[in-house]
């Protein structure tokens, strides 16, 4: 049976290919691939990859630009409403803070001596033990006729060894006043007397963190106020239907939690995390060369397809989480017949290089055959909640069905052992489309009947150098090797 997705087609655009040349020319080097390397792509070398993929990628012009919402350079740009559901992790690390901040506030009241806490002092306790023993060691070391005399802020070893002795006996009274108490990441010594109050606050915290909701269920309420009367914070006084973020807030600043510096910060992402929303989006369905390199630039995000090895974007505050252990796949997905980048924009951007902005949410679709396959979405964890996906992939087919003037009527099937059965993989991307089950196979029908066109869609191809415009088959990186070790 005949194809309407007809990948024979050629396509030529010397504007868009010179653009997209210096594009590529202009944004690699702005990033590295070693501690001491920044990309250096040559012009010959990703010529060779924006030939190889217009060879293989142009099929999908023509439609694209057939697109009523196709804004140029290999982009369709439309703004789309998506359901943000509760975000239980972001609930649970918030929880995980509290309890936290809350040993330390009870830290800083437990008992002192010379103004350190217990801890404090056993660490004082310890580095003098390790200086006596090295200043006894340098008293008995012979110079000529005598020997060393050490000292350390004019105090000689015996000095020191009464301070040890003193600190000792001060370490031995402060701990029979404290004991310590730990939450999920952190411990404490804290006064006896508020160990009991201080552990009832934190099952507390484990209690929401375990039962994460929007609003406030009857049993909800009542195990809340139950907490509240054990460690007389009877004001608390949750209630049936109301908003489970006021009642933390509430329990936060009888506890003090809301004079931390960082709560104003933490209890806004706190009302974002916990209530289900509706976001709008800047929607980008993209075949731009940029994007695929750029695949893995989320906002706050990133994976291990991502070509930043060195994290120049500074994402997570600069903390380095990924290194691009499959940073070739990006080319991989590039130079293939199937690929397209679905990904979402912040709605506050007004410019028109979408390709260059932050990314919030990431997919990719393989299309051909007459059927599109559905990978993972990124960040999005695998939780259960597949609304995300769904809202996705009922965008996509409708895109698609636009593209090829065809009816918006698809036969979908989920899992990753469906997404096998159809497609063929190449290159040294991560085929994430058989790896999770949460991926998806639609095939197109005609409403007459249903057909499902079985032959297996290719995705993949070996990267091309960025400098030497070689093939290579290395996963971690861009570039091959050869020219690596040349620079």
């Amino acid at each position: 049976m005949k194809t309407f997705m007809n990948k024979t087609v050629t396509y030529s655009n010397p504007t868009l290919y010179n653009h997209y040349l210096s594009e590529i020319m202009t944004e690699l080097p702005k990033y590295r691939y070693d501690c001491d390397y920044h990309y250096n792509p040559t012009t010959e070398g990703v010529k060779t990859i924006l030939d190889e993929y217009f060879k293989n990628k142009g099929w999908l012009y023509p439609v694209f630009e057939c697109h009523p919402q196709y804004k140029g350079n290999g982009q369709i740009v439309f703004s789309s409403d998506y359901h943000r559901k509760v975000n239980k992790v972001g609930v649970q690390q918030f929880c995980d803070w509290c309890c936290d901040v809350l040993l330390d506030i009870y830290r800083k009241k437990a008992p002192h001596i010379m103004g350190m806490d217990y801890e404090e002092l056993c660490n004082y306790y310890r580095k003098l033990d390790m200086i006596c023993d090295y200043m006894i060691y340098i008293s008995n070391i012979e110079i000529g006729q005598g020997k060393v005399d050490c000292r350390i802020n004019g105090m000689n070893v015996n000095d020191l060894t009464k301070e040890k002795r003193k600190t000792y006996i001060l370490k031995a009274e402060l701990g029979s006043q404290v004991r310590e108490i730990s939450s999920n990441h952190n411990s404490a010594y804290l006064a006896i007397g508020d160990i009991d109050k201080v552990r009832v606050l934190l099952r507390m915290f484990d209690y929401i963190s375990d039962n994460v909701m929007t609003l406030a269920t009857e049993d909800f309420a009542n195990t809340i106020n139950y907490f509240g009367e054990l460690t007389d914070y009877n004001k608390i006084k949750a209630v049936k239907g109301q908003k489970v973020s006021r009642i933390i807030n509430k329990i936060c600043r009888m506890l003090g939690i809301d004079k931390n510096p960082e709560y104003g910060k933490r209890i806004a992402q706190l009302g974002d995390d916990i209530n289900e929303m509706l976001i709008r989006r800047h929607t980008v369905i993209s075949i731009n060369p940029w994007d695929y390199l750029s695949m893995s630039f989320g906002d706050s995000w990133s994976n291990c397809s991502t070509i930043d090895k060195m994290n120049d974007r500074h994402i997570n505050g600069g903390e380095h989480t990924y290194h691009g252990d499959s940073g070739s796949g990006t080319l991989s997905y590039m130079l293939d017949p199937s690929t397209v980048i679905y990904y979402m924009v912040d709605e506050s951007y007004s410019g028109n290089e979408y390709e260059l902005q932050p990314k919030t949410h990431r997919c990719l679709f393989h299309l051909g055959e007459d059927k599109m396959i559905q990978g993972r979405v990124y960040p999005k964890t695998n939780d259960g909640d597949n609304t995300i996906y769904e809202e996705i992939r009922t965008i996509m087919q409708k895109v698609v069905s636009e593209m090829f003037k065809v009816n918006n009527l698809w036969t979908m099937k989920q899992g990753a052992s469906a997404c096998n059965a159809v497609t063929e993989t190449y290159g040294t991307h991560y085929p994430d489309y058989i790896r999770y089950n949460c991926c998806t196979v639609c095939w197109h029908n005609n409403g007459i009947q249903v057909y499902k066109n079985n032959k297996p869609m290719i995705i993949g191809h070996n990267p091309i150098c960025i400098s030497c415009g070689k093939e290579h088959t290395e996963n971690e990186y861009i570039e091959c090797g050869n020219c690596r070790r040349n620079w």
